[in-house]
């Protein structure tokens, strides 16, 4: 959903519930596969072109934050087309609108980096459910669901602003916008009103 020419595309949490030479593996210094669009373990549910930005959003985490793409991977067993948006934390389902994976009115390539923001910041919604702390969206107070939503943006914030660098020119502002709508929840200067919002009635 977009006021005036403002993003508005929260998030939230629905508690419903190669080888270098022949034989030889490049190591790898993490100790980790070599994450990739190729490689990531996520099931992806959805038509044609949201499949195909959805490994967008992948190949650009892979470029520009690949620990958070682990995280990621490591967070989210599946990523499904939906009516609206939000981690389905007993499925490990990140289920995304379209106005989630298509920002309306952005180009391409800012879309892709909002999208790619918005799954590290539901993955971390699932983190937070595994370290035990309450995610239960329905059963929230207003003041928990914004301590658990200035948490996972922050997380997400640090992707997009390492990932900002690698978007070119033309897309630069339209993603520096996008950063600058979520700082502004994060300093108080914007009220969190999709904080406010019950699952069932998101329009995003």
């Amino acid at each position: 959903m977009f006021v005036s020419s403002l993003l508005f595309v929260p998030f939230g949490i629905n508690h419903v519930h190669a080888a270098a030479s022949a034989g030889t593996p490049t190591p790898d210094p993490l100790g980790e596969k070599q994450l990739s669009a190729d490689t990531v373990k996520i099931e992806i549910r959805g038509n044609n072109e949201f499949v195909s930005q959805t490994r967008s959003a992948f190949n650009m985490l892979a470029q520009c934050d690949l620990d958070a793409f682990r995280k990621v991977d490591e967070f989210m067993a599946k990523i499904q087309e939906y009516n609206r948006s939000g981690m389905e934390i007993v499925s490990d389902t990140f289920l995304a609108s379209n106005t989630t994976a298509f920002a309306p009115g952005y180009s391409r390539e800012a879309q892709v980096f909002w999208y790619a923001g918005t799954m590290v910041h539901d993955a971390h919604h699932n983190w937070q459910s595994a370290q035990g702390m309450n995610t239960d969206w329905g059963s929230l107070s207003l003041e928990q669901r914004e301590e658990l939503e200035t948490e996972a943006r922050k997380v997400q914030i640090d992707t997009l602003q390492r990932c900002l660098p690698s978007i070119k020119e033309s897309a630069r502002s339209e993603a520096q916008a996008m950063i600058d709508y979520l700082v502004g929840m994060q300093d108080g200067t914007q009220e969190c009103a999709y904080c406010k919002v019950e699952w069932g009635d998101r329009s995003w």
